[in-house]
């Protein structure tokens, strides 16, 4: 990944409040700790910096079996 950093946007489509593009930087985490590629694409962002509408999502609940 040439970016080290991108742009993370989550569109808001609640009419209640004023509706808008919300967003926040975040580092692209592309190698593991042993430097091998991530199948997906991993994002480590600054939580003092991030928006309340962005949530975390759990991939799985124990490790991947070889």
């Amino acid at each position: 990944a040439p970016e080290k950093q991108i742009r993370v946007v989550l569109r808001n489509n609640d009419t209640r409040k004023n509706s808008g593009i919300l967003g926040v930087w975040a580092e692209l985490v592309y190698r593991t700790p042993i430097g091998l590629p991530y199948d997906v694409a991993i994002l480590k962002i600054n939580t003092k910096i991030m928006d309340s509408a962005l949530r975390p999502f759990k991939i799985a609940g124990k490790p991947a079996k070889k």
